[in-house]
């Protein structure tokens, strides 16, 4: 039993420290020319740790990163609905494994999202995943250059 217990506080020691600090204001041009902003923020709370993101328009969502499955709000102009995640971290990345409902395609979608700071400090994610029958998503690798909250709009 003292075994078990020591296990698991060891493996949540780990987590803690495996979870990138990814703290900052990132600014993200997507295929299409425009750019984005996020802002993200992480905590620690009861051994847990967990981010907080918040978009351009101020729509702020969590990640907790337990490793157990969560459902995680999307808006209609996501295109994706009933949007479910498992968050865990792993040599300094944060990894989503995320699925999904497809309404306008009638078709259910599962993607692998990995989070991690590059050599510079800027935001680097990658993308890939799959539709259900196995159809694969082409890997999208998006840079997003860390800025200054001075700039953030009010």
């Amino acid at each position: 039993m003292k075994l078990i217990i020591a296990s698991t506080l060891l493996l949540s020691c780990m987590t803690i420290l495996a979870c990138p600090n990814l703290d900052g204001l990132y600014f993200c041009q997507t295929s299409m020319g425009e750019v984005s902003q996020l802002e993200l923020q992480h905590e620690v709370s009861n051994g847990v740790t967990s981010y907080i993101f918040k978009d351009m328009n101020e729509i702020e969502g969590r990640w907790i990163v337990d490793g157990k499955l969560r459902s995680l709000n999307s808006s209609p102009m996501d295109g994706v609905s009933n949007l479910k995640y498992r968050a865990k971290c792993i040599n300094e990345e944060l990894s989503l494994y995320m699925t999904g409902d497809l309404p306008d395609f009638n078709d259910k979608i599962k993607m692998n999202v990995s989070l991690y700071l590059d050599s510079s400090k800027n935001l680097v994610q990658k993308t890939s995943g799959q539709f259900s029958d196995g159809t694969p998503l082409p890997e999208v690798l998006t840079v997003c250059h860390r800025g200054s909250f001075a700039k953030r709009k009010k």
